[in-house]
């Protein structure tokens, strides 16, 4: 039986002048795979930056958490780089460079909704996060090859932008959410509809209609998702029969995430024949039911978006300019 092993070593870099530009004790970029990272270090759960990346496990009394950076989400993926959070309310920037660095540049990105901006040394690979308004002492850095923080940098403005309203801006995006796919299910039939054969397709397309209001438009090809179940509950001579239909949608906007659901039901009859007789009706009435309560909650959703907070909407743009840069 294979042995398995556990690192018992902290990746624990004395300060980020120690990273060649490919290099960070003994992890080559490019190179080194995540399996090879775990079998050397310690590494722990917690809150990813983004799902490619693996927490190293801070040595005790370190004044940063690093996570490594991959191309992808398995053993095999290789390391791109390392995102860098500092304790104890950040550090200033001459302590990060080395003693030839020289001083680094500023890049700002091109929107902005608050006063924050790149400190970056191109050439050695490392880019910190400055907020001014919380002072010019910086909580985060990137740590990646010069070519791929160059990537991240041509998506960037070497004069300050403007600081825009977030407010102003969020009104301006668009509430319209797309639906490219429509699902419908027969899920359980304990008495089968007329026309069975066709019930899906039939009810599908009922559902692209019907959904298509308001802020919801359907549009083959997009990304959001409409599931549609029906189910059917018959006993001949029982009190419980019954049919229920549930929808759900799934989507977003301009504004980010939409979510919705709806459910809607029908006694039928104890006895199978009166029950059949009634059966595509009750279906009618509960599937209208369950797509308005469905709608309903999705508008009230829609209006009620707001804006991020500007730490919030600052911290989703550091990451997807470095995400851009490493994936």
């Amino acid at each position: 039986m294979e042995r398995l092993f556990r690192a018992d070593r902290y990746f624990d870099p004395r300060d980020i002048a120690s990273f060649d530009g490919r290099g960070w004790e003994g992890v080559v970029l490019d190179e080194t795979t995540r399996d090879d990272l775990k079998k050397q270090f310690r590494t722990k759960g917690g809150s990813f930056v983004r799902p490619e990346a693996t927490i190293l496990t801070p040595a005790p009394g370190a004044r940063w958490e690093i996570q490594a950076l991959q191309d992808a989400n398995n053993g095999k993926a290789r390391i791109t780089g390392f995102h860098v959070e500092f304790r104890d309310g950040g550090v200033r920037p001459e302590e990060v460079g080395g003693r030839d660095w020289g001083r680094p540049d500023e890049w700002y990105p091109r929107e902005r909704y608050s006063d924050w901006c790149v400190l970056a040394w191109p050439r050695n690979g490392v880019a910190l996060l400055v907020v001014r308004e919380q002072g010019d002492r910086p909580a985060s850095a990137l740590v990646t090859t010069p070519g791929r923080l160059g990537r991240m940098l041509d998506d960037m403005e070497r004069n300050p932008t403007r600081v825009e309203d977030l407010r102003r801006q969020f009104d301006r995006l668009s509430r319209t959410v797309a639906i490219g796919q429509v699902t419908v299910s027969l899920s359980r039939k304990d008495i089968r509809p007329r026309r069975s054969d066709r019930f899906e397709d039939d009810y599908r397309s009922r559902a692209r209609r019907d959904i298509d209001r308001g802020d919801i438009a359907y549009s083959p090809g997009e990304g959001g998702s409409v599931y549609v179940d029906v189910e059917i509950y018959f006993r001949d001579g029982k009190d419980n029969n019954r049919v229920e239909v549930s929808a759900q949608l799934s989507g977003r906007n301009e504004r980010g995430q939409i979510s919705a659901s709806g459910s809607g039901s029908r006694r039928l009859d104890r006895y199978e024949d009166r029950a059949y007789d009634d059966l595509e009706s009750a279906i009618d009435r509960a599937y209208d039911e369950a797509i308005d309560e469905m709608l309903g909650q999705a508008a009230r959703n829609i209006r009620n978006q707001s804006p991020p907070s500007p730490a919030d909407q600052r911290r989703l743009a550091w990451y997807r300019l470095f995400e851009a840069a490493t994936r």
